[in-house]
């Protein structure tokens, strides 16, 4: 039974019960008031949940998956947030230190907002999960996640790194007054 089908019977039960309902409007003897009352208060009304929930359904399942909706453009690709995961999923999950560490980079450089050097990057990971690294483990993570393309290595600035979708490579650094220029003719300028 296909779910038109269904709400076809379900339409067809409801409309039996409000005939039912008139062909007994006159009737007075209280078996009939309390069945009367009975189908008015709860059956009926019952009947329009079912076929709205029905309908609600078959559209959710005929319509199609978004796919330039931002809520759901990397709903499986970054693990970062599991705040909203119950303890009992957290607790199945098979998520490494270093997975752990790589999330901390991430997050950091996205509440940045900007490209960041190691030393800031040191300091984020501190600031934002009380996280104290070695220096050159953590040079060593970033090299990784460079070549993984989890995150880039700004162009002509060492020890810089930004997320790879981070556009505007304009100011860098950890001075903010060092322009990164794109070919030649730029930097004679």
């Amino acid at each position: 039974m296909s779910i038109e089908e269904l709400i076809d019977f379900v339409n067809g039960q409801k409309a039996f019960q409000e005939r039912l309902l008139e062909k007994n409007a006159n009737r007075t003897d209280q078996s009939t008031l309390n069945a009367q009352s009975f189908r008015r208060d709860k059956i009926i009304p019952s009947y329009k949940k079912v076929i709205e929930a029905l309908e609600a359904y078959n559209q959710r399942l005929n319509s199609p998956m978004p796919t330039d909706n931002k809520e759901h453009e990397n709903f499986f690709d970054s693990l970062s947030d599991m705040s909203d995961l119950p303890p009992e999923i957290k607790k199945e999950l098979n998520i490494s230190e270093s997975d752990k560490l790589t999330m901390d980079i991430c997050k950091v450089l996205e509440l940045a907002g900007q490209p960041l050097g190691i030393d800031q990057i040191l300091i984020g990971l501190f600031r934002l999960k009380n996280r104290t690294e070695k220096r050159d483990v953590l040079s060593r993570k970033l090299y990784r996640m460079t070549k993984d393309e989890e995150i880039i290595s700004v162009p002509k600035r060492k020890g810089i790194y930004a997320l790879p979708d981070y556009e505007e490579l304009k100011y860098v650094g950890e001075d903010s007054a060092a322009p990164v220029v794109d070919n030649e003719e730029d930097s004679l300028l």
